[in-house]
């Protein structure tokens, strides 16, 4: 018999709400902080008001974080009404130290990510890339293009993807079988929400991340015209919808099997 005590004892899930909620803040006080400052010419002449790029700030997170906090706390309250059903002590289980080998990829995804992100993460708060020694070698940054800087202040989607990207990457550990996200229906709607995370973060990072570095130094590529068809047609993201649901379909069926 499994003991829901066990999954009550992890507070992964906690700490991955808090996470959520911690950069949902701290992007919305960024959004806030950064267009409240900068200049019109740093922010791409964009007509907008600090308080509106704060509220699109928070709610872009907000959608992801308010999922991720139903999910993960009702599968905690299923566990907790499954655990008081059962006659089995309940003793806490210290966190394990043992470093699993995906882990360690998942941090060298991370790292990777963040690297290639670094023009529109410093961009959020206010820095030109361009401006840190060493890395105005690799990216572009207030360079101007068109009159205008290569990577402007401020927001960009491929900021929205950088974030994203580390989301489905962190959200994966709920999948780790020793995790004991048990309740097959919460396992299914994060494994679809990972799969639809990931491939937003792919195609609005790649198209931007080869707009802004690619092709404004004069780097034709042959995938750009696609990829940013693909961003900025609707019907793409209706078909990543899709499939993200019928993975979120399989993964269910095939937990079922298991059972």
């Amino acid at each position: 018999m499994y003991d829901w005590n066990l999954r009550l004892s992890k507070r992964k899930d906690i700490w991955i709400i808090g996470f959520c909620w911690v950069m949902t803040i701290f992007y919305t006080i960024a959004n806030y902080y950064i267009y409240a400052t900068a200049s019109s010419y740093d922010l791409y002449q964009k007509d907008t008001t600090a308080s509106t790029e704060a509220l699109q700030g928070f709610l872009y997170l907000s959608y992801i974080a308010i999922p991720i906090t139903i999910v993960l706390l009702g599968d905690r309250l299923l566990a907790r009404k499954q655990a008081k059903s059962q006659e089995l002590p309940f003793d806490f289980i210290p966190p394990s130290l043992y470093f699993k080998r995906r882990n360690l990829i998942r941090i060298i995804l991370i790292g990777i990510v963040t690297f290639f992100s670094l023009p529109w993460i410093l961009a959020l708060i206010g820095i030109y890339i361009s401006d840190v020694l060493g890395l105005n070698l690799i990216f572009l940054g207030a360079q101007p293009y068109h009159g205008l800087p290569s990577v402007h202040l401020g927001r960009h989607h491929g900021t929205n993807a950088y974030i994203f990207a580390v989301y489905a990457i962190f959200f994966s550990t709920t999948l780790d079988s020793e995790y004991y996200l048990k309740n097959i229906y919460a396992r299914s709607l994060m494994a679809g929400g990972i799969v639809f995370l990931s491939l937003y973060a792919f195609i609005a990072g790649v198209e931007d991340g080869m707009n802004e570095q690619l092709v404004k130094r004069g780097i034709d590529t042959i995938i750009y015209p696609y990829i940013q068809y693909a961003y900025g047609y609707p019907l793409v993201w209706v078909i990543v919808a899709i499939l993200s649901l019928m993975f979120m379909i399989i993964w269910y069926k095939m937990a079922l099997r298991k059972q």
